[in-house]
């Protein structure tokens, strides 16, 4: 249940664990009170945590995580040290080319925001995205100062 990616699917397999579990009455109501409640849900359901960026963190320990994780590189349960301190170094190399892509797409997303902006001319295919950050936000303080219809007499810009 925890890892269901729908809502959907989320609620079917509720639905089907209060079927298979009739006579736990307590403990079902006990789930329902405690960790269904709206607000409380959403911070572990996958079906609402998978709707944020989170790079596969799924607990609030990242060695809880990694845990997760390497036991889904592990089809079964036999497997000896040598095995899985293998399936760990895959595990980590898939990690870091994952994480290696994710920022890459958001720093290209963002970066793309600033393209075709006349004002800032060729500066956002030579300069860090936290420097087009900058220049934007002061971008945004000049205008403020600037006459329009809507304020024609606008506060002027602080002294540098």
């Amino acid at each position: 249940i925890v890892y269901l990616h729908s809502q959907e699917d989320f609620d079917k397999a509720w639905a089907t664990m209060k079927a298979y579990f009739p006579e736990q009455q307590d403990i079902l109501r006990y789930l329902e009170e405690t960790y269904l409640p709206p607000g409380v849900m959403e911070q572990w359901a996958g079906c609402h945590i998978n709707k944020r960026l989170n790079f596969g963190q799924r607990t609030t320990s990242p060695v809880e995580s990694v845990n997760r994780l390497l036991k889904s590189y592990l089809i079964s349960g036999h497997h000896t040290v040598l095995q899985v301190v293998k399936q760990s170094f895959v595990m980590a190399q898939d990690m870091e080319r994952s994480i290696d892509q994710a920022t890459k797409d958001q720093q290209n997303r963002i970066r793309y925001g600033f393209l075709g902006q006349d004002w800032l001319g060729k500066a956002p295919y030579n300069v860090s995205f936290k420097a087009l950050s900058m220049v934007d936000k002061q971008h945004l303080i000049m205008l403020s100062a600037v006459p329009t219809k809507a304020k024609p007499h606008p506060q002027p810009l602080k002294p540098c």
